[in-house]
C-alpha cells in the first residue's frame, strides 16, 4: 500500500476514526452521570448505538451500486462527514434529552461506519492490486493483505494512542459536552483530504465511463482485451440511446439497479458455498464471547475511585498495547499460518484475561502492587495479545472478498465481525445481572470475567473450518469469473 492519494485518503478515515475516540470517555461519564445508567442497561445501550456497524453491508452496497452525485465514494466521504459534524455540535450545544441523546449517539455512528466501509473498501481495493497477478506467491498475497490491514488500523490506534489521555484529560477542565464539540471536528480531515486528494472520476450516464479511479489499474492480464470492449460498446451504442432519457433523470443521483441485483446474487452465491460460510459462522464464534468490559469501568470508577484523568491515562497504555500488537503481528507473525496464531494467541489471551481477578479481589494489595500500578500493567499485556490475536482475523477477512466487490464483501464479514461484539456486549450485560453485579456491588465480579475469559476457548475447536488455501482459491476463482463473465457480454 504505497502513499498514493487512494491511501492518504484511506488513511484519514482511519485516523479520524481512531482520533474520535476522545469522546469515548466522555460518552460513559455522560451515560452514567447525566443518564443514571447502570453497568447492565449500559450494555444494552451500547448494543443499540452499535447497530449502524451490524448492517455494514447495506452501507457497501450502497456504496458499490449507488452513485451520490455522480460519485461512489467521494461524495459519500464528503456527506458523512458533514453530518458527523453537525450531530456533534447538537449533542454538545442543546441536546440534554437522554433518549434523544442516545439517538444522536447513534446517527453519529451511521456517519463514522459508512466512511469506515468505504476506507475498507479502499484498503481492499490496495491488496488486490497485488493479488490480481498471477507470478507473486501466495506467501507475498498474505503479506501484502497483512501490511494493509496493519497499515489502516495501525493508523486508527495510533489515532486512538493520540487522543485517550486527551479524553479524560480534558474533563478535569471542561465540561464533556465541550469534548463533544473538539470531536465534531475531526471528520473535517476526511474532508479535507477527500477534496484535495481523492482521485474519483465523476460518472455519466454512460457506462463506458466508469472507471473508479486513476491510481487502481484493470487486471493487465486483460489489456488486450480492450480493442474487442471498444467495438462492443460502439456496436451496443443504439442500444444505449434508448434508455439515454431516462438516465439523464439520474444523472446526479443514479441507482443501477441491474448491477445492484447483480452483485447482491453474487455476493449470496458466494457466501453459500461451505468453503466461505464455514469461516464466516468461526468469525461470529469467535466474536461472541461474553465481555465484561462495561462492569469493569463501573469498578474502576466507583470502586477504586480512578479518576477522569487516571482513566484517560488507562485508555493511553491500551492504545499503546493495541499499536504495540499491531506492530509486532505485522513486523514477525504476519506468515505465521492463520490457525496457529489464532489457537496460541487465544490461549495466552485467556490466561492473561484472568489476572484481572486479582484485582477485582485485592490481591494485587497483599502482594504490594498498587491498584492503578496494577491496572496500567495488567491493560498493557493483556491489550497486547489481544490485538495480536485479533489481527488474523482482519487478514482472513480481507483475504475473503472478491474483487470488485470490496466494500459489500468485506462490510459483510465485518459487520459478522460487530455483530458477534454486539451479542457479547448483551451476554456480558445478562451475566452481570445475573451474577448480581451492578454499580454498586462487585462481590461478583470475578466470577464474570473468570467466564468471560473461559468462554474463549470455545470457539477453538471449529478452527478446523476454516481452510485457508480453500478460501483463497475460491476467492480468485470468484474474482477471475465476474471478469470473465464482463468481457463475454460485451463481446
Amino acid at each position: 500500500m504505497g502513499l498514493n492519494p487512494i491511501t492518504i485518503v484511506a488513511v484519514s478515515v482511519a485516523l479520524s476514526q481512531g482520533m474520535n475516540q476522545i469522546s469515548d470517555l466522555p460518552t460513559n461519564y455522560l451515560y452514567k452521570e447525566d443518564y443514571g445508567f447502570g453497568p447492565v442497561a449500559v450494555s444494552f445501550i451500547v448494543c443499540f448505538t452499535s447497530l449502524p456497524w451490524i448492517i455494514k453491508p447495506l452501507w457497501g452496497a450502497i456504496s458499490d451500486n449507488v452513485t451520490f452525485f455522480g460519485y461512489r465514494r467521494k461524495s459519500y466521504l464528503i456527506l458523512w462527514s458533514i453530518l458527523q459534524f453537525c450531530f456533534y455540535v447538537s449533542l454538545a450545544t442543546w441536546v440534554r434529552n437522554k433518549w434523544l441523546g442516545i439517538l444522536i449517539l447513534m446517527l453519529i455512528q451511521v456517519c463514522i461506519a459508512f466512511n469506515n466501509v468505504i476506507g475498507e473498501a479502499l484498503l481492499v481495493e490496495a491488496a488486490q492490486n497485488i493479488q490480481d497477478h498471477a507470478l507473486v506467491s501466495e506467501e507475498q498475497k498474505q503479506a501484502e493483505a497483512s501490511k494493509n490491514v496493519s497499515m489502516f488500523f495501525g493508523v486508527r490506534y495510533f489515532g486512538i494512542l493520540t487522543t485517550a489521555y486527551l479524553g479524560g484529560l480534558l474533563l478535569e477542565y471542561i465540561s464533556k459536552y465541550t469534548v463533544f464539540l473538539i470531536a465534531g471536528f475531526l471528520p473535517c480531515l476526511i474532508l479535507f483530504t477527500t477534496l484535495v486528494f481523492m482521485p474519483e472520476k465523476r460518472k455519466t450516464s454512460n457506462p463506458s465511463d466508469r472507471v473508479p479511479y486513476h491510481d487502481i489499474p484493470d487486471d493487465t492480464n486483460h489489456m488486450n482485451t480492450t480493442n474487442s470492449i471498444e467495438t462492443a460498446q460502439t456496436r451496443d451504442q443504439s442500444t444505449e440511446e434508448e434508455f439515454e432519457e431516462d438516465a439523464e433523470l439520474h444523472s446526479e443521483l443514479h441507482i443501477s439497479g441491474r448491477k445492484s441485483v447483480s452483485n447482491w446474487h453474487r455476493v449470496v452465491q458466494f457466501v453459500k458455498k461451505p468453503v466461505i460460510f464455514r469461516p464466516i459462522l468461526f468469525l461470529l464464534l469467535f466474536m461472541i464471547t461474553p465481555t465484561c468490559s462495561s462492569a469493569m469501568f463501573y469498578f474502576y470508577t466507583n470502586e477504586l475511585k480512578f479518576s477522569p484523568d487516571f482513566m484517560g491515562k488507562l485508555k493511553f497504555a491500551n492504545s499503546f498495547a493495541s499499536l504495540s500488537g499491531v506492530f509486532i503481528f505485522n513486523r514477525y507473525l504476519k506468515n505465521v499460518p492463520f490457525q496457529k496464531i489464532l489457537f496460541w494467541s487465544t490461549i495466552i489471551c485467556v490466561t492473561l484475561g484472568s489476572t484481572q481477578i486479582i484485582l477485582v479481589n485485592r490481591w494485587n494489595t497483599y502482594l504490594g502492587i498498587p491498584d492503578k500500578l496494577f491496572s496500567v500493567g495488567d491493560s498493557l499485556i493483556i491489550q497486547t495479545f489481544g490485538e495480536i490475536n485479533y489481527m488474523p482475523v482482519l487478514v482472513l477477512a480481507c483475504r475473503i472478498c472478491p474483487k470488485n466487490l470490496e466494500g459489500t464483501m468485506y462490510a459483510l464479514l465485518m459487520s459478522t465481525i460487530n455483530l458477534g461484539g454486539m451479542f457479547s456486549s448483551q451476554l456480558g450485560g445478562a451475566l452481570a445481572y445475573l451474577l448480581g453485579v451492578n454499580e454498586n456491588n462487585f462481590s461478583n465480579l470475578w466470577a464474570l470475567i473468570l467466564i468471560a475469559n473461559i468462554t474463549m476457548l470455545l470457539p477453538l475447536p471449529f478452527l478446523r473450518l476454516v481452510k485457508f488455501d480453500d478460501i483463497v482459491q475460491e476467492t480468485e476463482k470468484a474474482a477471475s469469473v465476474k471478469r470473465r463473465k464482463q468481457y463475454d457480454s460485451l463481446a
